[in-house]
């Protein structure tokens, strides 16, 4: 999608401010001026587009007031590549876009990727003793750790009935 700028002191610019029947004119140039840069012309209008979307009358009183000026084969915003940005920034600005837009992508692919990994690892613990042994901190000799991987995994069943936990009397 294309854009197209106007100044919020448009209104009150002396060659709107000169307009006669300033509305149908306006109409006109503002149609125009969004045709331009959805077809990326750089001002330029053929007579034939100018004349689908006003008079001849309302386009020759834009070029009375010295908005439009007169080409071989249509007309030409005044001043347009002053104030409209250059096709080189346009295409910079979309490639940037496009880009983000890639890395969003990417970035969502390779989270449901990740999501898939984690759900498979979970359907298969006994598999993946090893990989979880070597998330566990190592034992330090001063500290050893006393517990065993499969303690982590699967609980030690209660003791039989009529005994006591941890070898009491």
């Amino acid at each position: 999608m294309s854009w197209a700028r106007l100044d919020d002191n448009f209104h009150d610019h002396p060659k709107i401010a000169g307009l006669e029947n300033r509305n149908d004119a306006l109409n006109v140039w503002v149609r125009l001026l969004t045709w331009c840069h959805k077809q990326r012309t750089g001002g330029r209008v053929p007579s034939v587009i100018a004349n689908k979307f006003g008079t001849a009358k309302a386009l020759d009183r834009l070029v009375a007031q010295g908005l439009f000026e007169r080409t071989g084969d249509g007309f030409q915003f005044h001043d347009f590549a002053d104030y409209a940005p250059a096709r080189l920034a346009l295409r910079r600005e979309a490639g940037r876009i496009g880009g983000l837009q890639s890395g969003v992508a990417r970035r969502r692919a390779a989270d449901q990727r990740e999501g898939a990994n984690v759900k498979q690892t979970l359907k298969q613990p006994e598999a993946n003793v090893e990989a979880l042994a070597s998330l566990l901190p190592k034992p330090v000799p001063s500290r050893p750790v006393p517990t065993q991987i499969r303690d982590i995994i699967s609980p030690v069943s209660p003791a039989p009935a009529g005994r006591s936990v941890g070898g009491g009397r």
